[in-house]
């Protein structure tokens, strides 16, 4: 399993929109061959700032959406939001084993 960690920069009075789209252009990642899960969360100190994780079975899953007709119909309503992202993704090294992070988590269909 390989995390892919978003930092993303928008204008904070778009953060509705910003948020309602993602929403409506989620399932278009959630059907990507390798996608394991996603959540998208607004930084408490900062709102202007999101963070995305993803986790998918390896990098090249990730690369593969990137390069496939799915990603515009994805980056395309969802991206123009977007002043600024940051990408990086992460190998689990150590992992808790509750589900203690998820309580109090919404998920949006």
């Amino acid at each position: 399993m390989i995390r892919e960690v978003s930092l993303i920069i928008i204008d904070p009075v778009e953060a509705g929109a910003f948020e309602r789209t993602y929403s409506e252009v989620a399932p278009i990642l959630r059907r990507q061959p390798g996608y394991q899960n996603d959540v998208l969360m607004r930084v408490v100190e900062n709102p202007a700032e999101y963070l995305l994780l993803i986790d998918w079975d390896s990098v090249e899953s990730h690369t593969n959406f990137i390069s496939s007709a799915d990603f515009p119909l994805l980056a395309g309503p969802w991206g123009k939001f977007q002043k600024q992202a940051i990408v990086r993704h992460g190998k689990p090294v150590s992992v808790i084993a509750s589900n203690d992070f998820d309580k109090g988590a919404t998920t949006t269909t």
